[in-house]
């Protein structure tokens, strides 16, 4: 959810507020209480935030790769947040 206040707007700031929910999943038959105790915690969100005029998807998928590749475009911000739990 975008903020739009003049004041972030007059100083060249974008502030945004995001939200993160997680709500149970049914899973198939065949996926074991094992599986389940193996999956990792979630610890860790990473976004690319690409502001208005929006690059095409072609270059957001470049963003994605492991390193990212930035060399014709690049978001406009990144968020990256290690969670403590």
């Amino acid at each position: 959810e975008m903020a739009d206040e003049e004041l972030f707007e007059s100083a060249g700031i974008a502030a945004i507020e995001i939200t993160l929910e997680s709500y149970p999943v049914a899973l198939d038959e065949d996926y074991g209480q094992a599986q389940i105790d193996q999956l990792p915690d979630f610890t860790h969100a990473h976004a690319d935030l690409d502001i208005a005029p929006h690059a095409a998807p072609g270059e957001h998928a470049k963003w994605l790769h492991e390193p990212p590749d930035f060399s014709t475009s690049s978001p406009d911000a990144q968020l990256d947040v290690q969670l403590n739990i």
